[in-house]
């Protein structure tokens, strides 16, 4: 039950803007989730590929591009809207995602992090337009602010152990993989 004042999630997610704001969130999740739990798997795959030489670099570059392509996103946002920037974001993510995972090198697994770096700043900055245009009214707004920062936090906690357990039973590969199909989920 939603406190005195506060929306109820129900209607932040009613209609086709909450459509839009589940697919947004899932592939924001979906980003954090390649984002923050691949500290389990790329010393396995870096080990496996020959490539620990590049391990800083394959840790770092996806940070930095990320956050060079961050600036983009509002320009993007303004030029092509959000659902087609969703639907960008969401497949550059999806192609580093599988350049990532069908890695023969380290130097091609380093390539698709840096992809995945240009989804996550995309995505990044399509979250703030996005969210203060669908919701104008400050309550809802702010609810919709708190699941934006929850696809941070909700990864951090539980992407390390997911891709642990799969890292372990399965592989790297397939570790690296399965956030990729969040990106899917639309409605």
């Amino acid at each position: 039950m939603a406190q005195a004042g506060r929306p109820p999630l129900r209607l932040i997610f009613a209609g086709p803007r909450g459509r839009l704001l589940a697919a947004f969130l899932m592939a924001e999740f979906a980003a954090s989730m390649t984002g923050l739990s691949y500290a389990a798997v790329l010393p396995v795959a870096a080990a496996e590929l020959d490539g620990l030489a590049l391990y800083g670099l394959a840790v770092a570059l996806p940070g930095v591009v990320g956050i060079a392509f961050l600036a983009l996103g509002p320009y993007l946002y303004a030029r092509i809207g959000p659902q087609a920037q969703l639907s960008l974001s969401s497949l550059v993510l999806v192609l580093g995602v599988c350049l990532s995972v069908a890695a023969p090198t380290m130097e091609v697994l380093v390539a698709g992090l840096a992809l995945r770096g240009v989804a996550s700043g995309l995505m990044g900055g399509l979250g703030m337009g996005i969210l203060s245009e669908l919701y104008p009214d400050a309550g809802e707004r702010e609810r919709a602010f708190g699941l934006y920062a929850l696809m941070w936090v909700a990864p951090s906690l539980v992407g390390p152990v997911i891709n642990g357990v799969l890292l372990a039973t399965v592989g790297w590969r397939p570790s690296m993989a399965w956030p990729a199909v969040l990106t899917r989920i639309r409605e």
